[in-house]
């Protein structure tokens, strides 16, 4: 399967978008991810959690740290232990850029193309993934909340859109 040179992922930093920006740091050939995130901070602390939780609950091996590269010493039978170093690695990996998108707002949409441009200069971007997305729980029961529908369909529909004007 042939991989993109470079993709950016919106909604980076939780859930899918999480896993999503992880699974392409495990492909070698892919040079660089972005991962458009509301908050870049959070999904910085998010990416140290996740470091620092893997580190803590690793039982069958011991993983040394050198210089973002990873020596994985021990039994790795367990498929667990042998994502969690990949995953591991990812978070440390210099292909990977966070930048500022707010889906919502079409100036961060527009501050976050011409991060992306410096990014990827001549060679341009080979994918989008427009992952930004919310569903409260909220919608599982009760009445709905008009308000609260339409943020819905802000984020869901009318951000990607947008999102698709401005970066391809």
């Amino acid at each position: 399967m042939a991989y993109p040179a470079s993709v950016l992922i919106t909604g980076a930093d939780r859930g899918i978008g999480l896993g999503l920006v992880m699974e392409f740091l495990k492909v070698p050939s892919v040079k660089l991810v972005i991962a458009g995130a509301l908050s870049p901070d959070t999904a910085k602390r998010v990416f140290k959690r996740i470091l620092i939780h893997c580190l803590l609950f690793i039982d069958p091996v011991v993983v040394l740290l050198f210089g973002g590269h990873f020596l994985v010493l021990g039994f790795l039978g367990d498929r667990r232990a042998i994502n969690v170093i990949i995953g591991l690695h990812a978070i440390t990996d210099g292909r990977l850029k966070i930048i500022k998108m707010d889906v919502t707002c079409d100036q961060s949409i527009k501050e976050a193309y011409a991060e992306v441009e410096k990014l990827v200069g001549e060679a341009g971007l080979n994918l989008v993934l427009n992952n930004a997305a919310i569903f409260p729980p909220y919608f599982t029961h009760g009445a709905i909340d008009r308000q609260k529908l339409m943020d819905c369909v802000n984020v869901n529909t009318i951000g990607v859109a947008i999102s698709c004007q401005v970066l391809i």
